[in-house]
């Protein structure tokens, strides 16, 4: 009797155990981790790029001065893409018939 008893409480216990361990499993189920980790994942690369964000150099200014010219104006003269404010937003260029170019070769851009 006294081993029954034991036997018994042992299994009450081992039942609840189950349960909370099931209940806990719904919980974290692998969809929910899932997402957790995609949201981690996606918080650290955004902090990571912002962080490490460079701008734009005189090089990529150049080119890209040159594609909108290429773009807007239909032109290879970057007369109008190359300032900001009044600004010239690049050093790579050069000065040709009184107009502006790029110093870059115009094969990216295009």
């Amino acid at each position: 009797m006294f081993a029954s008893a034991i036997l018994g409480a042992r299994n009450d216990s081992l039942k609840r155990a189950r349960s909370i361990w099931q209940t806990s499993a719904a919980l974290t189920s692998p969809t929910a981790a899932r997402r957790r980790t995609a949201i981690a994942i996606a918080i650290t690369l955004l902090v990571s790029y912002a962080y490490f964000y460079q701008a734009g150099g005189w090089n990529q200014n150049s080119r890209f001065a040159l594609v909108r010219a290429i773009v807007e104006q239909g032109t290879l003269r970057i007369d109008d893409t190359v300032s900001v404010d009044g600004q010239l937003i690049t050093g790579d260029l050069t000065e040709h018939g009184g107009h502006i170019y790029s110093d870059k070769a115009p094969g990216l851009a295009l």
